[in-house]
């Protein structure tokens, strides 16, 4: 196995001289594996890729955009969107490329990103909305997309009284969008995840899932009205943030929430969004966001003894309802929320004001699990907010402080400052009370529970035009325990990453991490301190040098100690290419990865390509090979056929997995299929 490493990597070294044609749209897919790095954070990656495809296709003019649609774009910080918009505010609209490249922090390669996602319109062309006109010039796209694993898994194989899937092994999805420039929006989803049965009532087609939306934008003073299902982002996170939420890993320096207030929802989580009415209304320098939600969640439910009252024992799930334990959970409880926000907006400060009310129809009862009693439980919950964003020149404060019902308190802050023109520097640090309780947030922190403290430091030094170092130092303290754990505990990350860009072609860059936490825990019959450790190291190539083939090689080294003398060391080399062919409108990518991982702990997490709006971040762990191909066919500019397929191959084992996921013999692999139609 050693030898065949060696062979890849030698291989991987070789054809990573290999040249490929410059794309712009290859940034998308760099910044979606950036985004996905870091498995433990819970961002919608398809919500933030939605974006892309919206910028791509109604282009807006840079001169009339906002904050929030500038800070949606992760080439762009706080400063370089104050810039921007300093810039038009004091000297009018941006007139040419060189124009934009002159403002501070905008440079040649961020100027054409900008070029390529805005044009330099100098008119506002908010237009009204004429009824014919939507329906001759709005866009439709439809998603028809299917997913089966080619070898049959434990549950498949057991009747569902003994707890066996009851539906097939293929996962479909429906996506159907319509939009009319940047005023009126439209969709659903329809989804049957894999073991799920065809539901035989007739609702929603027989998909167990449905979710849709019309929202409303850009209208007088209507910012978004939105009938449907929404998220909500308000302030840091402390309070509400129905969406998932971007992890530690993309950025060193931009640790600011940037919540952006009421959006439709048009993810695939079954669970966290809301469903109801939701408008946002602004004038010259405020804004008044609203919601109203009445909705169905998963829920296990119990009752007393006597069996007369009935408590829920856990609230949410994963979506999946293959068995009939599973089902069982399906739609049993009923949340009602109601709230909002009313904003300030000044020349260098925003402060907004927060409130939301949730009700359950059964309440949710204390866990009998010690790590998960500091959970919410009862039947309603409330939660009241203040945040603040203040911006002067190279400097930028923010922060939030958060009560619940009781009176608890969670608040964190922390600021963003250019310490010189190629130094930037932030720190973080937030407090969340051991017996503060939200609902649905997402806090800027290692875990987000109850209970957490912790400083955060990050730098990023652009030493020259060819190479950037960043890096981060994250002290936790946990004062409630988490799953498999017997006390409190305390840890600390580090990060550095440098990325050296050896020309307009090629791109080197090395991260080293470690991490490290300490916590009481049984060991031979009693309690002990542990330490556990993590270091990992990544080094990855990029070249684009050749016309029609783009080359990427990944090396990852992980060591983990969890506490015991006997350590666990992770390798993994991977090699991407991606070959577009000839006079055509096919791509082809694929990978070839050998993984040498003796167990699961120092398993190592590989981003993907995928179908369009797809994402894949499989683990790679145990003693295996690694292979994907993927067509990407754009037939015409309507008309887009993709398929997957995904194979792991893993050495010296009679079988993959386990419990109702097992599959007998080395093999797992899976097909996957998309067409997308844009009209």
């Amino acid at each position: 196995m050693q030898n065949q490493l060696l062979l890849l990597l030698l291989l991987s070294l070789t054809y990573s001289s290999l040249k490929a044609q410059e794309d712009l749209k290859s940034n998308q897919a760099r910044w979606e594996e950036q985004l996905s790095e870091n498995p433990d954070s819970d961002i919608d990656l398809y919500q933030w890729a939605e974006r892309f495809s919206l910028f791509e296709e109604n282009k807006k003019s840079l001169n009339f955009s906002d904050q929030e649609e500038l800070l949606s774009l992760p080439y762009l910080d706080v400063f370089k969107v104050n810039n921007i918009l300093q810039h038009i505010k004091h000297t009018g609209p941006i007139l040419s490329p060189k124009e934009l490249s002159s403002i501070k922090g905008i440079d040649s390669s961020i100027a054409t990103l900008l070029l390529n996602d805005f044009n330099l319109k100098a008119r506002d062309t908010k237009e009204k909305i004429y009824w014919p006109a939507v329906l001759k010039y709005g866009r439709h796209q439809v998603f028809l997309r299917s997913t089966t694993g080619l070898e049959k898994r434990a549950a498949y194989n057991s009747p569902p009284e003994d707890g066996g899937f009851i539906g097939s092994p293929q996962d479909y999805l429906i996506r159907y969008r319509f939009a009319y420039r940047d005023n009126l929006q439209a969709a659903f989803n329809l989804q049957k995840d894999a073991g799920e049965p065809w539901q035989q009532n007739g609702r929603n087609l027989g998909f167990d899932f449905f979710s849709g939306h019309f929202a409303l934008r850009n209208y007088g003073i209507i910012e978004e009205l939105i009938i449907g299902d929404y998220n909500v982002e308000f302030g840091q996170g402390l309070a509400l943030w129905s969406s998932m939420s971007l992890g530690r890993s993309f950025s060193a320096v931009d640790i600011k929430r940037y919540g952006r207030g009421i959006v439709p929802y048009a993810g695939s989580d079954e669970n966290r969004f809301y469903r109801g009415i939701a408008s946002s209304l602004k004038w010259e320098k405020l804004r008044l966001e609203l919601f109203l939600s009445h909705k169905k969640i998963d829920a296990r439910l119990g009752s007393n003894l006597e069996g007369d009252s009935l408590f829920a024992e856990s609230l949410g799930g994963n979506g999946l309802y293959r068995t009939l334990s599973e089902l069982e959970k399906k739609d049993r409880n009923t949340l009602n929320s109601m709230g909002g926000r009313i904003e300030f907006r000044g020349s260098s400060i925003d402060i907004g004001l927060n409130y939301r009310y949730e009700s359950l129809a059964i309440p949710l009862t204390t866990s009998t699990q010690l790590y998960q009693m500091k959970n919410f439980s009862g039947d309603n919950l409330k939660n009241l907010s203040l945040d603040w964003n203040y911006i002067y020149r190279s400097f930028n404060l923010f922060g939030e402080l958060a009560f619940d019902g009781e009176k608890d308190i969670a608040y964190s802050w922390g600021f963003q400052t250019i310490l010189l023109d190629n130094l930037r520097f932030s720190y973080h640090y937030r407090n969340l009370g051991l017996n503060y309780q939200s609902f649905w947030n997402a806090p800027f922190a290692a875990k987000g529970n109850a209970g957490e403290k912790g400083h955060y430091l990050g730098f990023d030094w652009q030493i020259n035009r060819k190479l950037n170092y960043n890096c981060f130092f994250d002290q936790q303290e946990f004062r409630w325990i988490s799953f498999s754990e017997s006390s409190p505990s305390r840890g600390f990350d580090w990060q550095n990453n440098f990325n050296y860009h050896v020309d307009y072609k090629r791109d080197l860059s090395l991260r080293l991490s470690y991490r490290e936490g300490k916590s009481a825990a049984f060991h031979q019959g009693s309690l002990a301190l542990s330490t556990n450790q993590q270091f990992h190291l990544r080094l990855q190539l990029e070249d684009r040098r050749l016309r029609k083939l783009e080359s990427k090689t990944t090396l990852q080294i992980k060591t983990v100690s969890l506490g015991d003398p006997a350590r666990s060391e992770g390798f993994m080399v991977a090699q991407d290419f991606r070959h577009t062919l000839r006079n055509s409108k096919l791509k082809i990518s694929y990978r070839f990865a050998l993984v040498n991982s003796p167990n699961y702990a120092s398993r190592m997490y590989s981003y993907e390509r995928d179908l369009y709006l797809s994402f894949s971040i499989p683990a790679y762990y145990g003693e295996s090979f690694r292979f994907f191909i993927l067509g990407d066919w754009q037939v015409n500019e309507h008309l887009k056929v993709q398929t997957k397929y995904a194979l792991s191959y893993f050495y010296d084992t009679e079988s993959v997995s386990s419990g109702s996921n097992e599959i007998q013999g080395p093999v797992r692999s899976d097909i996957r299929a998309q067409i997308v139609l844009k009209l």
